[in-house]
């Protein structure tokens, strides 16, 4: 999905800085999905911290615990984690539903310290949080795959090219 808008993409070990990650001077910035062990990503926890307001900030997954931290914000083990292809999400904004693949078995508690953060997506089953944005901080996160046309993603590219 990235490609297809023609950005030049660099992708960096998990352990980069964020003054590392500007040395590249981004558009954007995702924190991808990964080994889900959010008690072990307090290192990239502090380069999305110091990333936030400075370039725009896309999580999926395990990237979005990631930015849901460096937001205030907790992430805790669910009794039932999220697996497979059909995992039913409501958008808040819009109301509509999407089947969602996802893979996951911590949830964002949904609670931020950082004012603005606004959560965007539920899952229909549990209530967990699924998406959050920060408008001012340029940050959206999801925790299941994006489709192409999926809002998150639109959001995060009109973030890029504003």
């Amino acid at each position: 999905m990235l490609l297809s808008h023609n950005w030049h993409l660099v992708v960096v070990p998990w352990n980069t800085t964020a003054e590392g990650v500007l040395r590249h001077a981004p558009c954007g910035v995702v924190f991808s999905s990964g080994p889900e062990e959010p008690e072990e990503t307090a290192e990239v926890v502090r380069t999305a911290t110091g990333l936030l307001g400075k370039v725009p900030l896309l999580g999926i997954g395990l990237g979005s615990q990631i930015l849901a931290r460096a937001l205030g914000g907790e992430v805790a083990a669910m009794a039932c984690g999220h697996f497979g292809a059909n995992q039913a999400v409501r958008h808040l904004a819009s109301g509509r539903c999407a089947a969602t693949s996802q893979a996951h078995r911590f949830a964002i508690t949904g609670e931020f310290a950082t004012p603005g953060t606004e959560v965007t997506d539920v899952n229909l089953t549990d209530a967990t949080v699924e998406g959050f944005r920060h408008a001012d901080l340029r940050v959206v996160g999801i925790q299941y795959s994006p489709a192409p046309k999926d809002a998150t993603f639109r959001e995060f590219a009109e973030m890029v090219h504003a």
